[in-house]
């Protein structure tokens, strides 16, 4: 299927670190115990990918990140977060509760836990003040109706599906910080 081939694209460009999953429930957490060079040390922090067909073209969903943000503010995001108590994080499928909860919170479409696929991750390069192991995961929302917009203070602005050649487009321009 579709997702399964975008679920290997992302996979494959991913960098090193992108995982190779089999049905996992969460993506492999590495050791973080010591940064190199006295550089913060990442914490866990999914994200989702939520893609939606228009005709040929797939689109992501994505959002500026608010001014108020103390991470990147500004930039184009996907949306997610860092696992709260009430994903159970001692649990499995920790990693996929708290990226449904925080789509739904950021963005206003809802989506169980159990329709994000897991797609590999990526850690903050260290040159950054606020580091995180950021997991991927995947959902199909082709068809769905619009997420309805979350209520203020965002913490995403401008949250819409865009074309992802778009996006690196205007990224390669200087025209959007990503």
């Amino acid at each position: 299927p579709a997702i399964e081939q975008l679920k290997q694209l992302v996979l494959d460009t991913a960098g090193a670190r992108a995982a190779r999953l089999k049905g996992s429930n969460d993506l492999p957490t590495p050791s973080h115990r010591e940064a190199p060079g006295g550089h913060p040390t990442p914490g866990g922090a999914p994200s989702a990918v939520i893609l939606e067909r228009r005709g040929r073209l797939w689109h992501v969903l994505m959002g500026r990140r608010s001014a108020r943000s103390r991470f990147m503010p500004g930039h184009l995001a996907f949306p997610g977060g860092a696992v709260d108590p009430v994903d159970r994080a001692a649990e499995p499928g920790a990693d996929r509760r708290c990226v449904a909860r925080e789509v739904r919170e950021e963005t206003g479409f809802a989506a169980a836990a159990g329709r994000f696929l897991p797609a590999g991750e990526r850690v903050t390069p260290p040159m950054f003040p606020v580091r995180f192991r950021t997991g991927f995961f995947l959902a199909d929302a082709t068809g769905e109706p619009p997420p309805e917009p979350p209520p203020p203070p965002a913490e995403l602005d401008d949250v819409a599906f865009v074309a992802p050649a778009d996006v690196l487009d205007a990224w390669a321009r200087e025209a959007v910080p990503v």
